[in-house]
């Protein structure tokens, strides 16, 4: 099993990200289809700066076990023992170890 493989282990929850794809004639957002990921959700209670600049409450923070970019705009899902099951990402950090992108860390 490699180190990766291992540290996967730890993360018990799936989500999906829709990503945006734009707006609708009413002006609401629209999705693409979903994707599940495997991930560790967290509590954590801190203040998070959105891309907008507004300080903002953060409860939750979702490791997500992989590389591929996620953008504030997109839609995450949370099982169903979570409320809200859809909170908005407020920030969207690529984490990095020696070898390169490893994982990414969304706060919603």
């Amino acid at each position: 099993m490699s180190d990766i493989e291992a540290w996967a282990d730890m993360m018990p929850d799936t989500v999906t990200i829709a990503p945006r794809t734009g707006l609708d004639a009413f002006r609401k957002p629209t999705y693409g289809p979903a994707k599940s990921y495997r991930a560790r959700i967290m509590g954590s209670n801190r203040r998070v700066t959105t891309a907008q600049g507004q300080e903002v409450g953060s409860s939750r923070k979702i490791i997500l076990a992989t590389t591929d970019v996620i953008n504030v705009e997109d839609q995450v899902t949370l099982p169903d023992t979570f409320s809200p099951r859809q909170p908005p990402i407020l920030s969207v950090s690529p984490v990095r170890d020696e070898s390169g992108a490893h994982h990414v860390a969304l706060l919603v």
